[in-house]
């Protein structure tokens, strides 16, 4: 922990000097998706669990001294958005009562970093379910239901840092589930929603391992800059203006 610490802080030192003088339109993330990497409860928390609630006591550590080393350096650091994520950055550990945000010497000047492949077996697991259902609908109604209860209504903005649904060859159930998602999360108070894109688009059926892959996430066509999916794009910024 005292050797993260200080290789945190020192990054935050540098990257916040470096940058101190940039507008608003930058916004800041302390960490992505921070675990106990190659434990068996690295994507689960368990507050019975002695090295979940270590787990959850350090990062809140490292969150408050990264934010800490940010406003420090002056500038538009002094006020400017700064997201923070819970374990793993998962909306369960967010909405957890161990997790609290660290304190803040800038006013609003935090936000909720959650990352949301909800539900699971749809949007990623495989083969998990190629349909999206009513039940995956309300599942997702709920999360945001209660990331609204817990922080958006206390002024506190919520950023789903990373979203998506895994290709499995089910174009319209995708669709759906953008729809679904983005319009309800709006609905919500959650105004941003960022795509996770890896790239990797294709299915290869000829290919055994690739059945088993699970983040079939590319959208973009880098080379081309043309979208895999249109109808995705479109659907989704309909939603926006639901």
């Amino acid at each position: 922990k005292d050797e993260s610490l200080k290789f945190l802080t020192s990054v935050w030192r540098q990257v916040s000097e470096t940058f101190k003088d940039y507008s608003d339109k930058l916004v800041f993330e302390v960490l992505n998706e921070p675990r106990l990497q190659g434990d068996k409860h690295e994507w689960n928390y368990y507050p019975s669990c002695a090295s979940c609630k270590e787990a959850m006591n350090v990062l809140m550590e490292f969150n408050q001294a990264c934010l800490d080393t940010i406003r420090a350096s002056g500038g538009n650091n002094a006020n400017r958005l700064v997201m923070i994520p819970s374990l793993a950055a998962s909306p369960d550990h967010a909405l957890h009562a161990d997790f609290k945000l660290p304190v803040d010497s800038a006013e609003n000047g935090l936000a909720v970093s959650v990352h949301m492949y909800t539900p699971y077996q749809f949007a990623m697991g495989v083969p998990g379910g190629e349909v999206f259902t009513e039940s995956h609908k309300g599942n997702l109604t709920s999360y945001f239901n209660r990331l609204n209860e817990k922080f958006i209504s206390k002024g506190i903005p919520v950023v789903i840092g990373e979203m998506g649904a895994t290709n499995k060859d089910n174009l319209e159930d995708r669709i759906a589930w953008f729809d679904y998602f983005i319009s309800e999360s709006r609905k919500h108070g959650i105004m941003t929603c960022c795509l996770w894109d890896n790239g990797v688009w294709k299915i290869n059926k000829n290919d055994p391992k690739d059945k088993i892959y699970s983040e079939h996430y590319g959208y973009y066509n880098r080379t081309k800059q043309t979208w895999y999916f249109p109808k995705i794009l479109n659907a989704a910024l309909k939603a926006m203006e639901k």
